[in-house]
């Protein structure tokens, strides 16, 4: 049974469903990835804020079937107390098991926060959107880790769902929309005539659309790309994270060089964040290419210790000479 042409046009459904909890000034996260095309859609209607909550389904390690928490961006684990308590797992316990789906989490966390930085939700209301909810298993990891960041009051959406799946979410959530839930629900594709994947690429547009229009979400950073001649005529690029408002001649500003190597580069999915928030509190962080590394000209094989020393002395001196650095 097909109800909506595509993502748009169950989101403009869903928004108007939800267009009573404007005066509430919500906040609205996308689940990634599928889930931030309609939540950009409720945000705008709602005139609300709008993040993506990276965050990952944690199985019991006996039971993969069974879903009993979640892990989100910040390594942060939480327990969905029913499943829970049925399998006599603590959140102590999952350690172990979330470390590998959490290196995925950072890596798209680099990118997305490089753009939109995290919003805070202590005692806000908050709409979690989904594409359309089955089991529910992801939206209930998704409500404990809000809950757990101090939301006030959370609200689990999707245009269409099993009435199973939102009988659960019931007892998580203070308030469950999903306006479609059939009798005999089977896929959540089966609502859409158009479903097509969301790849990292269309969420990291949507983002970026996104705070173009509302310079108020807008990270107050400001990244430049400087270029280095290294002492073998490649290029050396280095990216330096600017606290805000600075401009040409302000400052000095202490600065933290972020110099990393070995495949690794001046992206590194857990550099980019913390050189960003160091900005935010007026310390410039300059993240690194090597020769080889990201966008500096060369092959990584020419990256010995003793090309990456010569590197790092020739970006340190052009670095110091600038009026902005202390």
């Amino acid at each position: 049974m097909r109800l909506f042409h595509d993502r748009r046009e169950a989101a403009q459904e869903l928004a108007r469903v939800l267009s009573y909890l404007k005066d509430d000034r919500p906040i609205v996260l996308g689940l990634m990835n599928s889930g931030v095309p309609l939540a950009e859609v409720v945000a705008e209607s709602l005139d609300a804020p709008l993040d993506v909550l990276l965050i990952e389904r944690l199985a019991a390690p006996k039971n993969p079937e069974h879903i009993v928490g979640a892990v989100d961006e910040h390594g942060r684990i939480s327990m969905i107390k029913s499943t829970a308590r049925w399998h006599h797992l603590t959140s102590q316990q999952m350690v172990e098991p979330a470390r590998e789906v959490f290196k995925d989490l950072q890596r798209q966390r680099g990118r997305i926060r490089a753009i939109l930085p995290e919003v805070d939700v202590r005692d806000r209301t908050v709409v979690i959107v989904s594409q359309g909810v089955a089991t529910g298993a992801k939206m209930l990891g998704a409500i404990a880790s809000v809950r757990d960041r101090g939301a006030r009051k959370v609200v689990a959406a999707a245009p269409a769902g099993s009435g199973k799946a939102a009988w659960h979410l019931h007892e998580a959530a203070d308030l469950v929309v999903i306006p479609h839930r059939p009798s005999k629900f089977r896929a959540i594709a089966e609502f859409y005539e158009e479903f097509s994947p969301v790849p990292d690429e269309l969420v990291l547009a949507i983002i970026e659309r996104w705070v173009k229009r509302r310079p108020s979400q807008r990270p107050g950073v400001i990244t430049l790309l400087t270029k280095v001649t290294g002492d073998h005529g490649h290029l050396l690029c280095c990216e330096l994270d600017l606290p805000p408002n600075t401009t040409r001649g302000s400052g000095p500003f202490p600065t933290v060089i972020f110099a990393h190597g070995y495949e690794s580069d001046g992206r590194n999915p857990r550099t980019v964040p913390i050189s960003q928030r160091l900005a935010k509190r007026g310390i410039i962080g300059v993240r690194v290419n090597f020769t080889g590394h990201g966008r500096s000209e060369g092959e990584l094989e020419e990256a010995t210790e003793e090309q990456m020393a010569s590197d790092l002395r020739l970006i340190v001196d052009r670095i110091c000479d600038l009026a902005e650095v202390d």
